[in-house]
């Protein structure tokens, strides 16, 4: 979800722990970087570009795997003819097969050939988007002004539960192609908890053991006003399956925030991440209250993946990566990263078995990643490139059915402004496209 962030992308890169120097936490070595970047760019404006040159090596050395850092080094070290530096980061960039923009940079083609280590990373930048396609389009809906985010099934009969950002709804559509909103208006329908119409719909979880659909909402200026009066809050809602009456809402810390995934735990606790205010929400099975986590970590949690025993989920945060959730305790740590992983940028993610599947529209170009993990689930052991959608709009949440995942293509965040304005000069906005991953054991 890009409104929600609109703040610099960051990611750590695992190393050896030393017992007499502990490693820097992902939000230590973030704050690191983020003051180097902030006066990198004050010297840019002031035309100081040695000063610039140096805080941008900073930041990229505090925060190497941070997208935009290593492809800001990249084009200055072309810019200043320093070939060592700008191999440095072709080669890093290429081991994580991310920062593809830098293959049309004319500086950065010139000074790379004078290396054959570094034409060769950027060769293979290049053929980032030209990769084959291994999932294949299916569009739900053709209406274009549907704004799709968020994603889920019914696991037994195929159904899919897709938000509308603009719409304020999430429709049902089922295998046979029927298409229903599954939340019929708050005053309309029977047993309905009173209230005003729900915000832009973000996530979306599907509960078949308590026959309802949780929906998170947000005030955004993408969706569909209801006039002068509409009052929005950001919130969970509790739909039911049977009539779409919504019939309970938890207002989300100040009701201000941009709550986006949706999770459910295997013993019925509901877990929500807000990206915009950095925190987590989690509502107990059975339980009225809503409790609020906060960590330094936290900075942008979107996507979120519960173990198969309800003890821990995996939480993907667009700044800090990959974040580890102890369930039982509430404890949130960071996931080890090795270097040659760049997990920044996840928005949706699901587990499937062992691994965890996401979706990484925070990096150029976009990506459906899988990540192996330690038995633990506190170390990467391994990331791999399972596929790159086409740009119908932007990726961003995916549900798995069996042995597939199946996930949202053509969300519309690139043809908005942030200012929930059309952006000037692009193209005609898309359907409701999804598209189908086989995936391999």
């Amino acid at each position: 979800m890009r409104f929600a962030v609109a703040i610099s992308l960051a990611a750590g890169g695992a190393r050896t722990l030393d017992a007499q120097a502990p490693e820097p936490s992902p939000a230590e070595r973030a704050t690191v970087a983020r003051a180097a970047w902030g006066r990198a760019s004050a010297s840019q404006r002031a035309g100081l570009l040695d000063s610039a040159w140096a805080d941008i090596s900073r930041a990229y050395a505090a925060w190497s795997a941070q997208v935009a850092y290593a492809e800001a080094y990249a084009r200055f070290a072309a810019r200043r003819g320093d070939l060592f530096a700008l191999e440095r980061a072709l080669r890093r960039l290429a081991s994580q097969e991310i920062g593809g923009g830098l293959a049309r940079d004319t500086a950065v083609t010139r000074v790379a050939a004078g290396s054959a280590t570094a034409s060769a990373a950027l060769a293979a930048l290049g053929r980032l988007r030209d990769a084959d396609h291994r999932s294949r389009p299916r569009e739900l809906l053709g209406d274009t002004a549907f704004f799709p985010e968020g994603i889920d099934a019914d696991p037994v009969t195929g159904t899919l539960y897709v938000t509308s950002i603009r719409h304020r709804t999430v429709t049902a559509i089922a295998r046979d192609g029927g298409v229903r909103s599954a939340i019929a208006a708050p005053r309309a329908a029977s047993g309905a908890a009173p209230g005003a119409a729900p915000g832009a719909a973000l996530g979306v979880a599907f509960d078949g053991a308590r026959g309802a659909l949780w929906v998170t909402t947000a005030k955004l200026p993408h969706m569909r006003s209801d006039g002068p009066g509409d009052t929005v809050r950001a919130e969970l809602l509790r739909v039911r399956l049977a009539d779409g009456a919504i019939v309970a809402r938890w207002t989300l810390g100040d009701g201000t925030g941009t709550p986006g995934e949706i999770a459910l735990s295997p013993g019925g606790d509901v877990l929500v991440s807000d990206g915009a205010r950095g925190r987590l929400h989690r509502l107990r099975g059975g339980a009225g209250t809503l409790e609020t986590i906060a960590s330094p970590l936290l900075r942008s949690p979107q996507g979120i993946a519960p173990n198969g025993d309800g003890t821990v989920a995996w939480v993907a945060d667009w700044s800090h990566g990959l974040l580890r959730w102890d369930l039982r305790t509430d404890a949130v740590t960071a996931v080890a990263t090795p270097d040659d992983a760049a997990l920044l940028g996840i928005d949706g993610l699901r587990r499937w078995g062992d691994r965890l599947i996401g979706v990484q529209n925070g990096v150029s170009p976009a990506r459906i990643v899988g990540i192996s993990l330690d038995e633990e689930g506190r170390v990467v052991r391994r990331v791999r490139t399972l596929d790159r959608p086409t740009m119908e709009g932007e990726p961003t949440v995916g549900v798995i059915l069996g042995e597939r995942y199946v996930y949202v293509s053509s969300s519309a965040w690139p043809f908005w402004t942030d200012q929930g304005e059309r952006r000037p000069g692009t193209a005609p906005l898309p359907g409701v496209i999804v598209r189908e991953l086989l995936l391999a054991r």
